[in-house]
């Protein structure tokens, strides 16, 4: 029977077939290839079904002193705010890719476009009843939060409207 290690380093794959016929190491391009098509179909679908959602720094909502992420969801497209309670907010929008939340953020002073990234974890204990545990990710640094509040849904509004689907850049 043949044996099959993969490894991942860095953005290297690697898949090695081993067999009792044949002595020491043999690749296979084709099963290679069967490996590279796997991942890529995994990351092509989003782990979040369409909806509005919210994470913040805190496990609690309106926590002074503390950032939150409401953000919505559309075919794997994010579009959202940045905000922390009692304070301005910088919209933001980008996708999901295997291992991490990509995101634009704009400046709400001077307009300008920032690349941010948040990975994906593990969902934390706490989040263990939210719909995100069931898919197993959380988004490191920040808890997934149950209730969107009206303040949450029109900085979302306010963030759609300022860069619709058309002026939003990969």
């Amino acid at each position: 029977m043949a044996g099959l290690a993969i490894g991942l380093g860095g953005s290297t794959l690697v898949a090695i077939i081993t067999s009792p016929q044949a002595e020491g190491v043999t690749e296979r391009p084709h099963t290679q290839a069967a490996v590279v098509a796997a991942a890529d179909a995994r990351v092509a679908a989003p782990p979040l079904a369409d909806g509005v959602y919210l994470y913040g720094e805190s496990p609690e909502p309106d926590q002074l002193g503390r950032s939150y992420l409401v953000f919505e969801v559309t075919q794997g497209a994010v579009i959202g705010a940045f905000y922390m309670p009692s304070s301005e907010f910088d919209c933001t929008y980008g996708r999901f890719q295997a291992d991490q939340l990509a995101l634009t953020v704009i400046d709400s002073y001077g307009q300008g476009r920032h690349p941010y990234a948040i990975a994906l974890a593990p969902p934390s204990p706490i989040a263990a009843q939210t719909p995100t545990a069931a898919r197993g990710f959380n988004l490191e640094g920040y808890y997934p939060l149950a209730t969107v509040s009206e303040n949450d849904r029109r900085m979302l509004e306010v963030c759609k409207a300022a860069y619709p689907i058309s002026e939003r850049t990969p």
